[in-house]
């Protein structure tokens, strides 16, 4: 054992500093400048490359992020012509849906309008069937006068009376006959003959 911390001691004989301070010392002020600049070096160079890695990085997330804007501006690019024609197609359809109104509306009008001819026609063709309904009861007056002369109703009297009288005030003619007014029983007599005659006549 003594031999051995002899050797020990003619080994570090040489460095006397060293066994009396911290280990971490002998890289401080003892340490060679060249040693300490290779050292500086090699930790700058660290720092470079550490530096440089990440400048590369945040490239390329910068050209990422320019790319993303890039594809961004072409999409809001391509929206806002998408826009553009949704807008004129918005316009197109508005001015069909007013042109639609104005056709609803005229062919409202219309369709009123042709209710109100169809309203005046329906009133003309009851009034036409009223008058076509008395004329054949007066037909049917006539042809029970003319089978039984002494049947004869006050209608057909009235009526034919009128029209005896109308002819009376148009120029006579020579198939016409007068008879005095005491007469009245030739008269009417006279008149359903010609009633009569008038009736074979439209026959």
């Amino acid at each position: 054992m003594a031999q051995q911390s002899q050797s020990q001691h003619s080994i570090f004989s040489g460095l006397p500093s060293l066994q009396t301070q911290p280990i971490s010392y002998a890289f401080g002020r003892n340490v060679p400048q060249s040693l300490y600049e290779t050292c500086s070096e090699y930790a700058m160079c660290g720092t470079l490359k550490e530096l440089l890695s990440r400048e590369r990085t945040l490239q390329q997330q910068i050209d990422g992020l320019r790319h993303q804007t890039n594809q961004d501006r072409i999409s809001l690019s391509n929206n806002r012509q998408i826009c553009k024609n949704l807008q004129h197609q918005c316009q197109v359809l508005e001015t069909t849906l007013e042109k639609c109104k104005r056709s609803e509306k005229e062919a409202r009008d219309n369709l009123k309008a042709e209710r109100e001819k169809t309203t005046v026609a329906e009133r003309s063709c009851a009034s036409l069937l009223a008058e076509n309904e008395t004329l054949w009861k007066f037909i049917e007056e006539v042809k029970v006068v003319s089978s039984n002369p002494a049947n004869t109703s006050s209608t057909f009297q009235d009526i034919y009376c009128a029209k005896q009288i109308s002819q009376m005030q148009s120029p006579p003619d020579d198939s016409t006959i007068f008879y005095d007014i005491d007469d009245n029983y030739n008269e009417i007599n006279v008149m359903r003959e010609d009633q009569q005659a008038e009736i074979e006549l439209l026959s």
